[in-house]
């Protein structure tokens, strides 16, 4: 009973420490650059962009879990992602498909989708709005999500 007493606090100690180093791949200023070590590289071999990142529970704080085709991912406002893709892509042509993740989100009802206009994004970018249904549409940063440009 000791054994699997100390196995669970040890499994919960390493989830605090190792979930919060990955939830601090944002940076403060809301950046992550997807090379961090937490970062895997996506399998979409016919995808010039490929990401999933999970938000986190304030502005800033989110981790970018896989990538390809991606420079950076920043988080300015609450609810709001964006998402600079590799020289080659150009965020005014193209129709990115943005999905929620389910597991990865706060609620049942938060969804992710992209804007044509950037917002507080800068040029170059993609923006991703995040959102709770129950909250009449409301922002919401804990939402997990992906991001396809084929």
């Amino acid at each position: 009973m000791k054994r699997l007493l100390y196995v669970l606090v040890g499994a919960v100690l390493s989830a605090v420490v190792f979930g919060g180093a990955a939830m601090a791949n944002g940076d403060g200023k809301g950046e992550a650059a997807p090379s961090g070590a937490e970062t895997i590289a996506a399998q979409a071999p016919s995808a010039r962009v490929a990401l999933y990142v999970q938000g986190g529970a304030t502005t800033g704080q989110f981790t970018v879990v896989r990538q390809q085709g991606v420079v950076s991912v920043t988080n300015p406002e609450y609810g709001t992602f964006c998402v600079k893709p590799v020289a080659g892509v150009s965020p005014a042509k193209v129709v990115p498909t943005v999905s929620t993740e389910w597991t990865g989100t706060a609620t049942a009802d938060g969804f992710a989708e992209w804007s044509a206009t950037r917002g507080p994004c800068p040029a170059g970018t993609i923006r991703v709005a995040t959102f709770v249904a129950s909250g009449g549409g409301s922002y919401l940063n804990a939402v997990a999500f992906t991001v396809v440009i084929d």
